[in-house]
């Protein structure tokens, strides 16, 4: 008998905060409150002031628990005060889904537009599409978009290449702007160097 995978889902959600404990427990809390969303994972680091969250799960579980995390990150975090050495463009900064079992790209990429469509409606945040989800060739690659960061959006605003592909044409003052797709799994790495 063939068995059948339930279809699964991974975003590493990237949050500009990574300095404020509670704040961090507070989107984690938000993520975790989701029936059938799964915390697999958080890392926060304070240099960087950049937390990553990763969570599993079906598509419409992974969107709600999305949008709970998203919610809670654009109520706390400030990015006109937001200090670190990662760049940035928003609050909730980069949402990658990836296919892990049981769904394919294609069906990752569909999640990836209803979801950015339901932030950028709920959220009111500008939203860029990136990797298999771009809209645009200009947005595909993630550097493109981060370049700059959020204070270039701020000087520049949200005109030309950087029109955003759903949502408002303005930046959100505290919140920034959001960049969601689907692509395949990536590795990262932190090396630190004893330079002395």
């Amino acid at each position: 008998m063939r068995q059948i995978m339930k279809p699964v889902i991974q975003c590493a959600i990237n949050f500009s905060e990574g300095r404020n404990s509670k704040i961090v427990k507070s989107i984690v809390d938000a993520a975790q409150s989701v029936p059938e969303a799964v915390v697999a994972d958080y890392s926060a680091d304070a240099d960087h002031n950049r937390m990553v969250l990763t969570i599993l799960g079906g598509p419409k579980p992974i969107q709600n628990a999305v949008l709970a995390a998203a919610r809670t990150a654009v109520e706390l975090i400030d990015l006109a005060s937001h200090k670190g050495g990662h760049p940035r463009i928003g609050a909730v900064d980069v949402v990658p889904l990836v296919p892990v079992q049981g769904i394919t790209m294609q069906e990752c990429v569909a999640t990836a537009l209803n979801l950015a469509q339901n932030v950028a409606e709920t959220l009111s945040l500008p939203v860029y599409l990136y990797e298999n989800a771009a809209l645009s060739n200009k947005h595909k690659q993630l550097p493109n978009l981060r370049r700059g960061g959020f204070e270039r959006l701020m000087a520049e605003g949200l005109a030309g290449d950087m029109a955003p592909d759903l949502g408002p044409h303005r930046v959100h003052p505290t919140a920034g702007a959001v960049v969601i797709g689907a692509r395949g799994p990536l590795v990262a790495y932190n090396v630190n160097l004893d330079s002395a």
